[in-house]
Formats: C-alpha cells, sequence, structure tokens
C-alpha cells in the first residue's frame, strides 16, 4: 500500500506549524518578562523638566522625589544636549544602573534600568509617539491638571507589561 506525499506532508506541515506558533509564544513570553524585569523607573516630562507621568516598576509604593529625579534627569539631558547637541535618544551608563531617554516633540521619556537593552530604547520611543499622538492637543496647552495624564497608565500597561 502505497501513502501519498500529501497524506504525509500535511499533517507535518500542521504539526511544524503548531508548534513554531508555541515556540514563538514561549519566547515572546519570556522576552517580556525579561525585559520588564530590567527597568527601574520611567518618567515623561515636558521640556521645562516638569515631571507628568511617573511609574516605579520595581518599588511601586515609593512615590517620593519624582519632581526632584525629573528635574535631575532634565539638567543632566540640558547638559548633554549642550555638549553634543543631539536630539532624540540619549544613553548613559553608571555604576550598574542606565538612564535611556528619547525626545518626543512636546515630551522626554526616561527610562532608569539595570542593563541597556535595545529593546528598551525601541519600547520607550514607541511609548513617546503614542502618548503624543494621543495628548499633543493637552500637552500644548497644558494649565497644569495632572489627572488629565492618568489614562497614560493603560499605555505603559500596553508597551511594557
Amino acid at each position: 500500500m502505497l501513502v501519498s506525499l500529501r497524506e504525509v506532508y500535511l499533517p507535518v506541515m500542521i504539526f511544524s506549524i503548531i508548534l513554531d506558533f508555541q515556540l514563538a509564544i514561549y519566547f515572546l513570553y519570556l522576552y517580556g518578562k525579561h525585559r520588564k524585569d530590567k527597568i527601574d523607573k520611567l518618567f515623561l516630562m515636558r521640556a521645562s523638566g516638569i515631571c507628568v507621568y511617573y511609574k516605579f516598576f520595581k518599588d511601586p509604593a515609593n512615590r517620593r522625589g519624582d519632581q526632584i529625579m525629573s528635574g535631575a534627569i532634565n539638567t543632566i539631558k540640558m547638559m548633554l544636549k549642550e555638549i553634543s547637541q543631539d536630539e532624540g535618544e540619549m544613553v548613559i551608563e553608571k555604576e550598574g544602573k542606565v538612564l535611556i531617554t528619547y525626545q518626543g516633540k512636546y515630551i522626554t521619556g526616561v527610562i532608569v534600568a539595570d542593563q541597556n537593552l535595545s529593546s528598551l530604547n525601541f519600547l520607550l520611543k514607541r511609548f513617546i509617539e503614542k502618548v503624543e499622538f494621543l495628548y499633543s492637543n493637552i500637552i500644548r496647552d497644558w494649565d497644569g491638571a495632572m489627572e488629565i495624564f492618568l489614562p497614560i497608565e493603560n499605555i505603559t500597561k500596553e508597551i511594557f507589561f
């Protein structure tokens, strides 16, 4: 009894596709979990240095110093901008911590992380672009009300979790 190639090939292809799909989901899960574990803090600041949103990934109960930290980061960013005349992305590495910044049109995003991963640069850029797209009219004429930025938490979850 001869078996046609189609009878053998089709089940093997279906099995291969299912296995590839399962492996892709597994590796995406590991990649996402690994990435989130490397992020310590996330800040969004206006050009003036005022923090409009922050998230502490490793110590969510710690709410102290968000404005002080964003002011210090903004000062460092301005000094580096004067030295390098560079717009956009900047990475500073010091004593086991990495400061990754990305400057959009209206806001600057900063990630404080344990490791410099290229995926964090990509995600920060995507995060800034999405926030600026949704909040461009609000950020331009912002009156200081922080409550307007509370839904950014959902964008954070979508991109970083």
